[in-house]
């Protein structure tokens, strides 16, 4: 189950997509479990609020571009956010050809500032680029 409060952004919930886009306030700790599927839409903002986290044990598919990047800052200016976890069971990237991605989580193309540790991988293997 997915909590959030306080969103300010169109958010499409599906069984087992949640899509979030605009901007995005999370005042709790919100976890993506295993078998569900959050897309970040280009150009998204997310703040963060004190010591939150966003834990992924399904599948992240936040894909920026160079021209619009995912920002994931502060909800409160004075006070960090704990960051993005990647747990195990979250969904590992795939690749073809070595070099191209397939399927899996992904972060590209995300600016992640004033968190405490803005990124952990705890048996996971995302595919992170141009972060």
């Amino acid at each position: 189950m997915l909590i959030l409060l306080a969103c300010t952004a169109p958010v499409d919930t599906g069984t087992d997509l949640t899509v979030w886009s605009g901007t995005v306030s999370l005042d709790r700790t919100t976890t993506i479990p295993n078998g569900e599927v959050l897309q970040i839409e280009p150009g998204t903002q997310v703040l963060m609020g004190p010591e939150v986290s966003l834990v992924i044990g399904g599948t992240l598919d936040a894909r920026g571009t160079e021209e619009e990047p995912i920002v994931f800052g502060r909800l409160d200016p004075d006070e960090a956010w704990a960051g993005v976890v990647f747990n195990r069971p979250s969904t590992p990237a795939t690749f073809t050809d070595l070099d191209r991605f397939e399927a899996g989580s992904i972060l590209e193309y995300a600016e992640l500032s004033g968190a405490t540790r803005a990124l952990t991988l705890d048996g996971a293997s995302p595919y992170l680029h141009a972060l």
